[in-house]
């Protein structure tokens, strides 16, 4: 999963893109899929300061299955559980 897993990795990759490349760069898109928390991959362009410098956060996008988006929202079996609705979280980023 990039958002934890590999975020070292990507970290890596974006420095070695850069010294590589230089300002050849007009934008980078790193997509995730599925259930991925885009907080902690947007906190690398935060936290690094290597690449603070060079790079900055334009935006996070984020796509709705909107057929299924009411189901996901509204799920009377985990209202007042203490449950974090991930379709709901990622809709917050964007």
């Amino acid at each position: 999963c990039i958002c934890c897993a590999v975020k070292d990795n990507l970290v890596t990759t974006l420095e070695g893109l850069l010294k590589r490349a230089g300002d050849k760069f007009d934008h980078i898109i790193i997509e995730t899929s599925g259930l991925a928390d885009p907080g902690p991959l947007a906190a690398v362009f935060w936290l690094d300061e290597e690449l603070e410098s060079q790079l900055f956060l334009n935006g996070i996008v984020t796509v709705v299955d909107l057929k299924n988006l009411e189901r996901h929202l509204d799920d009377p079996h985990k209202l007042n559980t203490g449950y974090v609705n991930e379709a709901l979280k990622q809709i917050s980023y964007a």
